[in-house]
């Protein structure tokens, strides 16, 4: 007869799975991830995404901005835009003329990009600045934000979005 699991076993199993879903979230981590950030009345309009890479640093941030194009090279004729035209910016983080910072919340983790021309006339949006805000931690790869983005001859606009994290499989 086999012997019946006994307390000792069950803290042995949940250390063990303590230790796997340690591991496992560790990699994640370590691994980066993107986060893609939808506007909450339509997750059909994506206003923001962003990457880091496994020490934490953004390797890219670019923003949709449905009242101003950016040039797009390469870009075919759509519907919607002219042959070399998109309403998503190139990557705002690598661009020389875009100052772009972080804060970290006290855990840690990534609370806030901000971002702003360095010149007024440097982008196709004049004097662009802006906030990207996640108001909460991640949860379930989910989290509330805000995206705030204000330009010269443009309204400001705050955006209410849930920024969906992806975190690519452990290798």
């Amino acid at each position: 007869m086999a012997p019946v699991p006994g307390p000792r076993h069950h803290r042995f199993a949940i250390a063990c799975l303590c230790a796997l879903l340690t591991a496992c979230t560790s990699a994640a981590t370590r691994a980066g991830s993107l986060v893609i950030c939808a506007d909450l009345t339509d997750a059909e309009l994506t206003h923001a995404s962003f990457e880091h890479d496994a020490a934490g640093g953004l390797t890219q941030f670019d923003i949709v901005t449905p009242d101003a194009l950016w040039p797009a090279p390469g870009q075919r004729e759509t519907p919607r835009f002219s042959a070399g035209q998109s309403d998503v910016s190139p990557n705002l983080v690598a661009h020389p003329d875009v100052r772009v910072d972080t804060i970290a919340g006290h855990d840690g983790a990534l609370r806030v990009i901000d971002f702003a021309s360095r010149t007024a006339d440097a982008l196709p949006l004049d004097d662009l600045r802006g906030s990207l805000m996640l108001h909460e931690a991640f949860h379930d790869q989910h989290a509330i934000g805000s995206l705030y983005i204000t330009a010269s001859g443009h309204r400001a606009s705050i955006t209410p979005v849930l920024c969906r994290r992806f975190v690519p499989a452990a290798q």
